[in-house]
């Protein structure tokens, strides 16, 4: 005969007690972490991954430059026990939330890590059409290094798309691992793994774009917005024109007529816009002239944030360079 119900009942609640009791003590659990942008997400996502998942800030087809703060972000700050961002020329938008918000979190500026070259701004168009493409071997300034050039760095107007250069990046995911190890040590192990293997992988990175942009290195171009300045210096390239140093700022018809004149002095082959810009102002732009039109991303708008996003960010660069320079 089966035993009656009741006699069930606390067998099976002990049971249960049993197998969801972590072995050894409480199970540890991965730092919250909050990153800003789709970029630093990606990076933060290859440290931590079998660890934990960082939560990301501004959704990938936002600007940093007008994103507003909805209550779920305050949450995430208030709630973050690391908050890694580029830094105040990038996320303005994020210096009093920081301050008032992420009282308990560590905030790691990715722009002041250790070995992350800042660059300066591109001199304006008139200035910079006769300016020969990058050498490789421009005006840096390096935190940690001691090496200050006298130009413009990131913290003055500068190029704060650092993230561009895999270089930068392998520094800025060395940042994030020492953060995270500081503040997870049992993981600490993982960490390393990861970062050992990320480093890695961004050198194969590195070399696979220098291939990719071998054939269409001197073709000149011209681009929407002055975000370039460190993928263009790691992998040869400089735009022979840029539309505004200005995101969000309308041009006039004086800029228009400047804008044309050098695409045609610059003999640009292609304009590349970015999500932000709508199409029509290109095609106003464009209009009466032999110039072709790309788009690329720099800010991985169109990704699936998390593991693999960094990767695809910079290959999608590079095959939209390629792409539109080798067309026709």
């Amino acid at each position: 005969m089966a035993p009656p119900p009741s006699r069930l009942v606390l067998p099976l609640l002990l049971f249960a007690l049993f197998v969801s009791a972590p072995m050894g003590g409480a199970a540890p659990t991965s730092p919250r972490v909050v990153a800003s942008i789709l970029p630093v997400h990606a990076l933060a996502a290859e440290v931590m991954a079998g660890v934990g998942k960082p939560d990301l800030l501004v959704p990938g087809n936002t600007s940093p430059h007008s994103f507003t703060l909805r209550p779920s972000d305050a949450r995430k700050l208030r709630e973050a026990d690391i908050v890694f961002w580029v830094g105040e020329g990038l996320e303005n938008f994020l210096q009093s939330p920081l301050e008032k918000l992420a009282t308990g979190a560590r905030i790691l500026a990715l722009s002041q890590a250790e070995g992350v070259s800042l660059r300066p701004a591109s001199r304006d168009i008139a200035t910079s059409i006769a300016a020969p493409p990058f050498s490789g071997s421009g005006t840096v300034h390096q935190h940690g290094t001691g090496a200050e050039t006298g130009e413009r760095g990131a913290s003055d107007g500068g190029d704060w798309h650092i993230w561009l250069d895999p270089e930068n990046a392998r520094a800025m995911a060395a940042a994030m691992a020492g953060a995270l190890i500081q503040s997870d040590p049992v993981n600490a192990a993982s960490y390393r793994q990861n970062l050992t293997r990320l480093t890695t992988r961004l050198g194969e990175l590195t070399r696979e774009i220098e291939a990719t942009l071998a054939p269409v290195r001197e073709i000149p171009f011209a681009v929407f917005h002055d975000a370039y300045r460190h993928f263009g210096q790691r992998f040869g390239l400089r735009p022979v024109a840029i539309v505004t140093h200005a995101p969000g700022r309308p041009l006039g018809a004086r800029r228009l007529g400047e804008v044309r004149a050098a695409l045609t002095a610059g003999r640009a082959v292609c304009l590349f816009r970015e999500p932000p810009f709508p199409p029509s102002l290109a095609e106003t732009i464009l209009k009466g002239t032999t110039v072709r039109l790309g788009l690329l991303d720099p800010e991985g708008g169109t990704l699936e944030p998390g593991e693999g996003a960094y990767f695809a960010l910079i290959r999608g660069m590079a095959e939209a360079l390629r792409h539109c320079l080798r067309s026709g």
